[in-house]
């Protein structure tokens, strides 16, 4: 990046071209919503599905999970057939899930979002010092509650820019992890493209980690951004949240994991 101007530019064009393959899941009990968090659209081996963290759904059965992905309000929805997740509890090494669809849920998500192929997956990213990381995901402070009591589902998703941390937390490994900073004030655009502070990070759980590939040869395009991860825990102390990498979601699915 050699000026403010085009870091700006290129983080908005990523906050664009990101939305076009993430969601927001509205967990309920007995039909009232009562959790939140993020996913994004994958295409895998023929299969289509969500990514996202175990611990959003792993104790929600698949009919009380709802997805939010249109800009108007959305209605509860039971799009989800069945859940495959490994983890999720506090102390388990992984904490990755993917969602499998119905016929009629993949048709309807279809016509406002896009299910992100294998060529934009890649894996073992964990320590990167000289590129971008683009999170994306709703922070259930930005949600309204009185409209979620209604069930009117409507989210405001939000992206921001940042770096991984140059060493990873002690209890963490290289083959499962990725650590990104998480500062107070950050590089943050919300869905509307307005720069504001990073809230919170509740809701971002099971978000997609980005690499921006912002030092590639040639001419950069958001399409060279790939999914790396997905969001699992964010620690307000230390200001870091952490990702398991996106291998571990694929290793969910039937079919070969080399990307």
């Amino acid at each position: 990046m050699n000026t403010l101007s085009e870091f700006s530019q290129r983080s908005e064009a990523l906050r664009h071209h990101i939305a076009r393959y993430s969601i927001t899941l509205v967990t309920c009990s007995d039909g009232v919503p009562n959790g939140l968090g993020s996913g994004t659209c994958v295409e895998y081996n023929g299969i289509f599905g969500i990514a996202t963290a175990a611990h959003v759904v792993r104790d929600v059965k698949s009919e009380e999970i709802s997805i939010i992905y249109k800009p108007s309000a959305t209605n509860l929805n039971s799009y989800v057939t069945s859940t495959l997740f490994n983890g999720g509890r506090d102390k388990d090494p992984l904490d990755v899930a993917f969602l499998l669809l119905s016929d009629d849920g993949l048709n309807e998500i279809n016509k406002y979002k896009t299910f992100l192929p294998c060529s934009r997956l890649r894996r073992g990213v964990s320590i990167v010092m000289n590129d971008l990381f683009v999170v994306y995901g709703t922070p259930s402070e930005l949600l309204d509650p009185a409209a979620l009591e209604k069930k009117e589902l409507r989210a405001q998703p939000i992206a921001y820019v940042t770096i991984s941390l140059d060493k990873l937390p002690g209890q963490l490994i290289e083959s499962n992890d990725i650590a990104l900073e998480y500062p107070k004030y950050g590089n943050i655009i919300t869905e509307d493209g307005s720069p504001a502070n990073l809230p919170k990070a509740e809701g971002l759980s099971g978000g997609g980690m980005w690499i921006a590939s912002a030092h590639k040869e040639g001419i950069w395009s958001p399409e060279d951004a790939a999914l790396v991860g997905v969001e699992i825990s964010w620690h307000p102390r230390e200001r870091w949240i952490r990702g398991n990498q996106i291998q571990h979601v694929l290793s969910l699915l039937p079919g070969p994991t080399n990307l």
